[in-house]
């Protein structure tokens, strides 16, 4: 038995049909890839745009933080100075110790820790500390300024704070020298509201040292 199709001949117009399609199919083709080639072109011609926006971005983000930082030291800045002049009829500065180990010149004897070496009786290795490892200490006269100022009342008047950023401490009233306290009393953390006196308690520690 012979099928259909084996007899079948499309006629002119079903082939102009299909003709058409298919150079419409083309044409769409064409068309796709002309315009996915117009957008990779442009893409590639926006990127150094695209780019310099973005360093442009980080421009503006930079200069805000710089101009942010700016104001924050010019507050800061005029803040000490409105300070300073509310306090130019008061105590600026109070005074504290600061000693430092000053050594001797290293000797060749011993290593990177001032130590030598040695045998023990019973053929063991040990280490002590060599005669160049001592010191003495320079006592140097160190100012606090006055960093706040406390007003609590109209009756007590205005207080005077102070804050030591080195030792990132407070400094109350306990830690104040009062005057004809024995200077063996004395610690590292006491402050002086007098420069003679602390200069005079320099002179005692380096005094007591020497004996």
């Amino acid at each position: 038995m012979y099928e259909y199709d084996d007899f079948y001949e499309p006629s002119d117009f079903e082939m102009q049909i299909e003709e058409f399609k298919s150079s419409l199919m083309a044409s769409v083709k064409d068309e796709y890839k002309a315009e996915m080639e117009r957008l990779r072109k442009e893409n590639a011609e926006l990127k150094p745009v695209k780019e310099r926006m973005r360093e442009i971005e980080f421009e503006r983000t930079r200069e805000k933080n710089d101009l942010e930082r700016a104001k924050l030291d010019a507050f800061r800045e005029a803040k000490k100075m409105r300070l300073a002049e509310l306090l130019k009829d008061y105590k600026a500065v109070i005074y504290t110790v600061d000693s430092n180990r000053i050594y001797k010149p290293k000797c060749d004897h011993c290593d990177d820790n001032r130590q030598v070496e040695y045998k023990t009786p019973l053929g063991r290795t040990a280490k002590e500390d060599c005669s160049c490892k001592t010191y003495t200490f320079k006592h140097e006269i160190r100012e606090v300024e006055a960093s706040y100022i406390e007003h609590y009342s109209p009756d007590h008047g205005i207080n005077v704070g102070y804050y030591d950023e080195q030792r990132e401490e407070r400094v109350g009233s306990y830690h104040m020298y009062k005057d004809g306290t024995d200077y063996a009393a004395v610690t590292s953390w006491t402050y002086f509201a007098d420069k003679e006196e602390i200069q005079k308690y320099c002179d005692w520690l380096t005094a007591r040292e020497a004996l």
